[in-house]
């Protein structure tokens, strides 16, 4: 079984870093999807065909 433990970090979200990122304006999301990274991760840990787990982390100051 593979645990993907995916989100964003308190360097992406926060009261105000300048984040100057695709889906990100400020540090506010622009969208509900996982930065393009975390996104690629999983595309490459799906086709495996191991159970997967996914846990959202999602990490504010």
């Amino acid at each position: 079984m593979i645990v993907a433990m995916v989100g964003l970090t308190a360097g992406l979200a926060g009261e105000k870093p300048k984040v100057n990122a695709p889906g990100f304006k400020g540090g506010d999301g622009a969208t509900i999807a996982l930065p393009a990274v975390r996104q690629r991760l999983l595309d490459t840990l799906v086709p495996t065909g191991k159970p997967l787990a996914i846990v959202g982390v999602f990490v504010r100051r």
